[in-house]
């Protein structure tokens, strides 16, 4: 079964299967390995029906083309909807970047988030006002700039105007931040409707390639202007993705929530404006990322004393499985971000990232991309060797210390 794994993986030889081998044993033989394979084949069998193929008579070649003939349609799909939501809702336009802020007001997420305070954000601009951003944006006072601009796009605008100096400056200052400095706030998908920020944004996305711009410590999300003849998969990819990095932010505003009492809390608030945190456990040599280690929180809520959240801050992840429930015909990829069919000495993903990328860039069945579906799988096989009490206990202080506020 790690052979499977392995493959799949393109992971390094013998030491993968001893690594495997190892957990294995220090778990007490829990045959995750063989349990992830089944799963994995059962619900494959499964998707190959459903696409009208037979699951014993079906080539590798066969799939790939069948994957990205169902995402074509299902893009098309999801084209048209966004658009009459757009059109219904917003104006006869009927723009995609409308359609998607309306179809994520559909999915109704209601997910709170630890956010920096906007008199703490006003204070740490005062310090130092970036007088770029202000004549940029045709504002002569900073009191003026914070009130009309979300601060959101502030801190964009700043890493698109200022000096590499300022912008230094100013994420110094995060590492004198305390937990009195947030406070609880909805989740925010941030999309402008300005001409100024038109331009702005448009020039973000074609110089970086960009779909969207996070700010964790904001709890928010600017989504970048969609084009609306995309290349075919692309609307869907990018819909993922949103969706993908909106569980990310509600990740990682648990984590800052976790560490609110904690001595470093300032120097965690500095980290995680740059990337994902991780907890201090690895497996297989990789390092555990901070939303793994959520969802075994998660699975432990009833005994763990932790009064500042809830099961479902916890548990919130699986979006995709949400926009299935919304729109329909992407139900067939709930839960096939981690399946692949392994045959031959060739792998074919059903990540719908995959297939996307696949779908939009034309590749041809012999230069195909899995990278979206080995993270996944990475991840998968990380997550069911996690142990909960050692994954608990490397948190304990952060989680004592929130208990005892």
């Amino acid at each position: 079964m790690s052979r499977f794994l392995s493959q799949a993986l393109a992971a390094d030889e013998p030491h993968f299967s001893r690594g495997i081998s190892e957990l294995e044993k220090a778990n007490g033989a829990p045959r995750h390995d063989i349990r992830l394979v089944s799963d994995i084949s059962l619900k494959l069998k499964r998707s190959i029906e459903y696409l009208g193929l037979d699951p014993n008579d079906t080539t590798n070649e066969e799939l790939y083309h069948a994957l990205n003939e169902k995402l074509k349609t299902d893009d098309n799909k999801l084209l048209k909807e966004l658009r009459t939501l757009a059109a219904k809702n917003v104006n006869l336009e009927a723009n995609l970047s409308d359609g998607i802020k309306q179809l994520l007001d559909l999915m109704d997420i209601k997910q709170q988030v630890f956010s920096l305070k906007s008199s703490s954000f006003k204070k740490i601009l005062k310090s130092t006002p970036p007088k770029k951003v202000m004549k940029s944006l045709g504002y002569r006072s900073l009191d003026s700039l914070t009130k009309h601009e979300s601060p959101a796009l502030i801190v964009l605008a700043i890493n698109k105007f200022e000096t590499k100096t300022y912008v230094r400056s100013y994420y110094q200052k995060y590492l004198k931040l305390k937990s009195t400095d947030f406070e609880t706030k909805k989740l925010s998908v941030v999309e402008p409707k300005s001409s100024k920020w038109a331009e702005i944004l448009k020039s973000i996305k074609l110089s970086t390639g960009y779909i969207h711009i996070s700010c964790y410590e904001l709890g928010s999300l600017i989504v970048l202007p969609e084009v609306n003849l995309p290349k075919k998969g692309q609307l869907t990819a990018n819909l993922v993705q949103i969706l993908s990095e909106l569980s990310k932010i509600a990740s990682t505003s648990n984590y800052l929530k976790l560490n609110q009492v904690t001595a470093d809390f300032g120097l965690k608030v500095y980290d995680v404006a740059e990337h994902e945190p991780f907890v201090s456990l690895s497996i297989l040599s990789k390092p555990i990322p901070w939303h793994l280690a959520q969802s075994v929180i998660a699975t432990r809520i009833e005994d763990i004393d932790l009064p500042q959240f809830s099961g479902d801050e916890l548990g919130f992840s699986k979006l995709l499985d949400k926009l299935g429930d919304v729109v329909s015909d992407l139900k067939f990829w709930q839960s096939t971000e981690y399946l692949a069919l392994v045959s031959k000495g060739d792998t074919i993903s059903l990540n719908i990232l995959d297939v996307a990328d696949n779908l939009s860039n034309e590749l041809s069945y012999q230069t195909r991309r899995l990278t979206n579906f080995r993270n996944s799988l990475w991840q998968e096989l990380m997550g069911r060797y996690i142990n909960p009490d050692l994954t608990v206990d490397s948190l304990v202080p952060a989680i004592e210390m929130a208990i005892d506020v």
